[in-house]
C-alpha cells in the first residue's frame, strides 16, 4: 500500500505543479480546431508558445466542399502565428444541392437559376439550370444558387399556394408576387406548387321550372364547384311524370358530371359556367298535351272522357278565345280554325294560339274618268299596302291620279278613307286628234283616210312634248307613172355639200293624177332651234321630184312651223281620181 501511494505522489504532484505553472505562464496558448459535418481538419491544435507558427487544413469528404472557417476566413490551408487562444471550426457544404419540385394539380413550374455566389455572375438565368415542368421532377444545383420559381396554371385552373417548402420561412426567401417566389439554396429541400380549378357557376334547372307546369326537381350534392371537380345530380320527377333526359343528351339518372371542357363554358377569362337542364316526359300510359295561348286571348280544352291526363285515343276539342279588341290569327302548326277537334296519338301535342289586335278598316274608293278603268279599290285594314292600277281604253292614255301621281300602277298605304280618280286623254298623233273619213272612189269602192289634216295644215308642227312633225301633200300630175313609189328622205347637213340620211319614209301605189297626203314625226335630234341643219328630199321611183308647191330639196327651216299647239280639224276631199293615205 505504501509502495503504491509513493508511486502516485511521484506522478501526480509534478503534473499538478506543471499545470499551475501553465496557467500562470501567458506565453503558452491553447489552439482548438474542429470541423462541421462533411469533412475533417489536418491539425486539431494543442498548447503552443507565443510566436509559434500554426498550420491546419480543412479536408472535405466526398460530395462536400470547404466553405469557410468559423471566423469568416476562407484560407485553406490556414496558417497563423500564435499570439492568443484560438477556437475555430471548418465549415463544409454539399457540393450539389438537390431540390425536389412537385406539381400538385393542373399546372407547371418555371425555374430560372442565377449563380450569384460565383465570381463574374451573370444577371440572366443560366439556361443549363433553368427549366419548365408540369410533372414532379428532381434537379441538382450549386450551393448558394438563387432560384426563381413561377407557378403557371393550366387553362381554367388557378394557382393556390406554395406547399411544404422554404418559401414560407427564412431570410433568404422573397415572395415576388402571388405566383412567383425565389430562394437561395444552402441545403437540399423540396418545393411544391399547388393548383386548383377555377370556380364554376353551375346552373342546373328543370324544364318548366317555376311555372304551373312543374314536372319535378333536381338534387345535387354541393353548392360550390371548381373546374375538374365531379358532381352528382339527380332528377326527381313528380307524380305521373318520369325523367326523360338531360339537355346534353345523357339519360343517366343520377348523373355524375366531370366539370371539364365538354361541360363548361368560359363566360369571361376568369368566369366559368355550366348550364344543364333536365327534361321530363309523361308516364308511359300518358301523352303530353299542352294547349297554350299567346298575348291577346285564352284557350279552352275539353276531352271525351273523365279523368286527368291524356291517353292515346282521347278526342280533345280546343278553342282559341280572343280578348275584346283582338282576333284569333292561327295555331302554331299553321291551322287557322279557332275551334278544332284532335285525336290524341302516341306523340306529344303542343299547340299555341296566336292573336292580334283588330285593326281599323278604311275604304279605298277608285273612280275612272272617260277613256279607261281602275282596279284595286275596296275596304282594307289600316296600314295595309294595296296595289291600284289605272288601265286606259284603246285610243286613250293614262294622265294622272287626282292626288297628282302619274304612275298608272302604284302602291297605296291605307291610313284613312281615301278616294282617287284616274284621268285619261285621247291618244294624239303629232298633235292631231285621231280621226278618219271614208268616201267613194272611181274603183267601185271606198277609200279611208286616217289622221289626215285639213287643207290649212302647216308644213311643220311642234307638239307640246317638243317633237316636230312633217306634213305634205304629193300630187302626181301626168308623169306617166303607174304604181310608183314615193320616198321622203330627211337628211342632216354635215358641211359643204355633204348630207347624211337619218330618216326615210316610203309610200307606194303612186299613179298619175293621184294625190297622197301624209305626216310623220321627225327624229328626236331635230327641234325648233336647229331646223336649218336639216332638209327634206322627195324622190319618185328614185328620181328627185318635188311635191306640189315645193322644191325637190328643201331645208326644214323654210317650212311653215306651227307652235301654237292648235289642232286642225280632220277634213277630207277625195276626188274620183284621188287616193289619200297616211
Amino acid at each position: 500500500m505504501d509502495k503504491f501511494l509513493g508511486i502516485f505522489l511521484s506522478i501526480f504532484l509534478p503534473l499538478q505543479m506543471s499545470l499551475c505553472e501553465f496557467e500562470e505562464d501567458e506565453s503558452v496558448y491553447l489552439i482548438e480546431i474542429s470541423s462541421s459535418d462533411g469533412g475533417t481538419v489536418s491539425n486539431e491544435g494543442g498548447l503552443y508558445a507565443v510566436g509559434d507558427e500554426f498550420t491546419t487544413e480543412a479536408l472535405p469528404e466526398s460530395d462536400f466542399l470547404f466553405q469557410r472557417w468559423s471566423d469568416g476566413r476562407t484560407d485553406n490551408p490556414l496558417s497563423f502565428t500564435v499570439d492568443d487562444n484560438v477556437d475555430l471550426e471548418a465549415i463544409f457544404f454539399e457540393s450539389e444541392i438537390n431540390v425536389d419540385f412537385y406539381v400538385i394539380g393542373q399546372g407547371s413550374i418555371q425555374v430560372n437559376t442565377y449563380h450569384d455566389h460565383e465570381e463574374n455572375a451573370d444577371t440572366i438565368p443560366d439556361p443549363n439550370f433553368s427549366f419548365s415542368s408540369s410533372q414532379n421532377i428532381s434537379k441538382s444545383f450549386h450551393w448558394g444558387d438563387r432560384i426563381q420559381v413561377e407557378a403557371i396554371p393550366n387553362q381554367h385552373y388557378e394557382f393556390f399556394d406554395w406547399v411544404n417548402n422554404s418559401f414560407s420561412t427564412g431570410d433568404d426567401n422573397v415572395v415576388i408576387n402571388s405566383t412567383q417566389s425565389e430562394t437561395i439554396l444552402y441545403e437540399s429541400q423540396s418545393i411544391s406548387a399547388e393548383f386548383i380549378g377555377m370556380i364554376v357557376e353551375c346552373n342546373i334547372y328543370c324544364e318548366f321550372e317555376g311555372t304551373d307546369n312543374d314536372r319535378g326537381d333536381v338534387i345535387y350534392d354541393k353548392i360550390t364547384y371548381r373546374y375538374g371537380d365531379s358532381l352528382t345530380v339527380s332528377a326527381a320527377p313528380d307524380l305521373n311524370w318520369k325523367f326523360k333526359d338531360w339537355t346534353n343528351g345523357s339519360t343517366q339518372n343520377p348523373y355524375r358530371i366531370i366539370l371539364n371542357e365538354e361541360m363548361v363554358n368560359a363566360v369571361t377569362v376568369d368566369s366559368l359556367r355550366m348550364d344543364l337542364m333536365v327534361r321530363w316526359a309523361p308516364e308511359d300510359s300518358f301523352v303530353n298535351v299542352e294547349i297554350l295561348s299567346a298575348d291577346g286571348g285564352d284557350v279552352s280544352i275539353t276531352k271525351n272522357r273523365e279523368g286527368s291526363g291524356y291517353k292515346e285515343g282521347d278526342i280533345i276539342t280546343i278553342n282559341a278565345l280572343p280578348y275584346e279588341g283582338n282576333r284569333f290569327t292561327s295555331w302554331s302548326d299553321g291551322n287557322e280554325s279557332p275551334e278544332r277537334t284532335i285525336e290524341v296519338g302516341e306523340n306529344n301535342i303542343i299547340l299555341t294560339a296566336s292573336f292580334s289586335e283588330i285593326p281599323t278598316q278604311y275604304a279605298l274608293s277608285l273612280t275612272a274618268g272617260t277613256g279607261g278603268s281602275v282596279s284595286g279599290g275596296g275596304t282594307y285594314d289600316t296600314g295595309s299596302s294595296v296595289d291600284i292600277t289605272a288601265t286606259p281604253d284603246s285610243g286613250y292614255t293614262f294622265t294622272s291620279w287626282s292626288d297628282g301621281s302619274t304612275d298608272a300602277t302604284r302602291t297605296v298605304t291605307v291610313s284613312s278613307a281615301t278616294s282617287l280618280t284616274a284621268s285619261f286623254s285621247a291618244v294624239v298623233a303629232g298633235g292631231f286628234s285621231a280621226c278618219s273619213d271614208t268616201a267613194a272612189n272611181d274603183f267601185g269602192g271606198t277609200t279611208t283616210v286616217a289622221y289626215t289634216p285639213g287643207s290649212a295644215q302647216p308644213d311643220l308642227y311642234e307638239d307640246s312634248d317638243g317633237s316636230i312633225w312633217l306634213f305634205a301633200t304629193y300630187i302626181n300630175a301626168g308623169q306617166g307613172i303607174t304604181n310608183g313609189t314615193l320616198s321622203v328622205v330627211i337628211e342632216r347637213h354635215e358641211g359643204g355639200n355633204s348630207y347624211t340620211t337619218i330618216q326615210t319614209k316610203t309610200y307606194s301605189g303612186i299613179e298619175d293624177n293621184k294625190k297622197i297626203r301624209f305626216f310623220f314625226e321627225l327624229p328626236s335630234e331635230i327641234d325648233s332651234s336647229n331646223l336649218n341643219d336639216y332638209r327634206a328630199t322627195y324622190k319618185l321611183d328614185g328620181t328627185i321630184y318635188g311635191p306640189a308647191g315645193h322644191n325637190d330639196q328643201k331645208p326644214l327651216n323654210s317650212y311653215d312651223l306651227n307652235t301654237s299647239g292648235s289642232q286642225p280639224t280632220c277634213t277630207f276631199s277625195i276626188n274620183n281620181s284621188s287616193k289619200d293615205i297616211n
